[in-house]
């Protein structure tokens, strides 16, 4: 009883604090290529810019 209750309050505490920060999901494909995503989710970068290199894809930001 006593862990399901840390437990519940762990929960709690990590639900909160992920709800006052300002956090972001951010996504990232590759155009030529269907089904690629890559997924971050933090609150360290502002808007990125995306640009082709010869063959590749870049994607860019400035942090806070």
């Amino acid at each position: 009883m006593i862990i399901k209750k840390k437990l519940l309050l762990i929960f709690l505490v990590v639900l909160f604090s992920s709800a006052f920060t300002d956090t972001k999901t951010y996504n990232f494909s590759y155009p030529k290529k269907k089904g690629t995503e890559i997924t971050l989710i933090s609150d360290r970068f502002k808007k990125f810019n995306k640009e082709w290199r010869g063959s590749d894809y870049y994607y860019y930001s400035e942090k806070n």
